[in-house]
């Protein structure tokens, strides 16, 4: 089944998928929240499949922790840049090393 409206989206995430084997996919568990929150309550997608698409997605990606180091990221993110909370979140995640 195709979750996207427009053939184009569905392409693009298909070839993103493929080309994952060439970076080493990090996430939060604020992203995964995120996916499974639209998934299910804007696409009425069944919990049970949202559980199996996030389980493939966690074979192959690394979910960092948040702390506070992230929080004062996340406090200078939204000062400097006018992020929203999620977004400075995200970024802290992928500046964490």
């Amino acid at each position: 089944m195709r979750y996207a409206q427009d053939d184009r989206i569905y392409e693009y995430c298909l070839e993103l998928l493929k080309k994952v084997d060439e970076y080493e996919p990090i996430t939060n568990i604020i992203v995964i929240d995120e996916v499974i929150w639209i998934l299910w309550k804007k696409y009425g997608i069944d919990k049970s499949e949202i559980f199996e698409f996030i389980n493939r997605i966690v074979e192959f990606s690394t979910i960092k922790p948040l702390d506070e180091v992230d929080y004062k990221r996340l406090k200078e993110l939204m000062l400097n840049y006018g992020l929203k909370p999620s977004d400075a979140l995200h970024v802290s995640t992928m500046s964490n090393e």
